[in-house]
C-alpha cells in the first residue's frame, strides 16, 4: 500500500537495504603498531597477504580479508581454508616458543602486486562497472583465481613470510 493509501498487486517484493562489502572490520577499530589503525594503514585501499595478514599488525589474522572473495565461490570453503592458514601460524609460534607473528611489509608488497596484476585482466577491471570496485578502480573484494588455488596458497605458512619473535629476538 503507498503512502496514499492505493493498493497495488505485485509478484515481487525487494528490500535494499544497502551493504558496505568494502567495510572489512566495521565497525570496529583495529589497533597495531605505533598506534597505528588499520583504517590508517590501509589508507582507504584494504589489502592483506593472502587476505589474512597486514605487515604492522603482529597476531592478526582476518578471515574473508581483502581480496578473498571469489565471484562464484563458497565463503564457508574460503574460511575453511583461512583457518588452516591461522592454524599453521598457531603451531609455528608454538613450535619455536615465540610469542608474536607477522607478515614481513616486502611479502605483503609483492603479495599485493601479484594480486592486482591478475585482477588488471579480469572482467571487473576492463570496464564493467560493479560493486566489486570502489569509486578510484581499486578492487578491494575478488580472488583473482580459483578458489583451490587460494586453498593450497594458504594450506600452510611460508615461514619466509613471516616474522616470528619471542620477546626482543627474531627468529625467522
Amino acid at each position: 500500500m503507498s503512502k496514499d493509501g492505493t493498493e497495488r498487486a505485485a509478484d515481487v517484493l525487494v528490500f535494499a537495504t544497502g551493504f558496505k562489502a568494502h567495510g572489512f572490520v566495521a565497525p570496529m577499530e583495529v589497533i597495531g603498531e605505533g598506534s597505528r589503525t588499520l583504517a590508517q594503514a590501509w589508507d582507504g585501499k584494504p589489502r592483506a597477504y593472502l587476505g589474512m595478514s597486514v605487515p604492522g599488525f603482529p597476531n592478526f589474522f582476518l578471515l574473508y580479508g581483502p581480496n578473498t572473495g571469489g565471484g562464484t565461490g563458497s565463503v564457508i570453503y574460503t574460511i575453511e581454508a583461512g583457518m588452516n592458514h591461522v592454524i599453521s601460524a598457531l603451531d609455528a609460534l608454538e613450535s619455536s616458543h615465540a610469542q608474536r607473528i607477522e607478515v614481513r611489509q616486502e611479502v605483503a608488497d609483492s603479495f599485493d602486486a601479484e594480486l592486482r596484476g591478475a585482477l588488471a585482466d579480469t572482467v571487473w577491471h576492463t570496464g564493467c562497472s560493479s560493486w566489486y570496485v570502489d569509486q578510484n578502480g581499486h578492487n578491494p573484494t575478488l580472488w583473482p583465481w580459483t578458489a583451490t588455488a587460494y586453498r593450497r596458497r594458504t594450506a600452510t605458512i611460508d615461514p619466509a613470510a613471516y616474522q616470528i619473535t619471542s620477546g626482543e629476538q627474531r627468529l625467522g
